[in-house]
């Protein structure tokens, strides 16, 4: 079996889906989601050795609020 990166992706525009739907048909990447970075760094923290990557949008939300 191909090895499958796993990339936590952390952007508030939903515009961005398509291209998350691009690369893991093209490339066979794994993206979690995240619209903001406070749930995304908790994810990170729980399951480091899981990411191959952190793509984040740089102007993006820090928490929920």
């Amino acid at each position: 079996e191909r090895y499958k990166p796993y990339i936590l992706f952390v952007d508030d525009d939903h515009s961005m889906q398509g291209f998350v739907g691009k690369a893991y048909n093209d490339f066979n990447y794994t993206f979690i989601h995240y619209e903001d970075w406070e749930e995304a760094k908790s994810e990170l923290v729980r399951k480091y050795n899981k990411y191959s990557a952190v793509v984040l949008d740089a102007q993006g939300k820090l928490n929920k609020d």
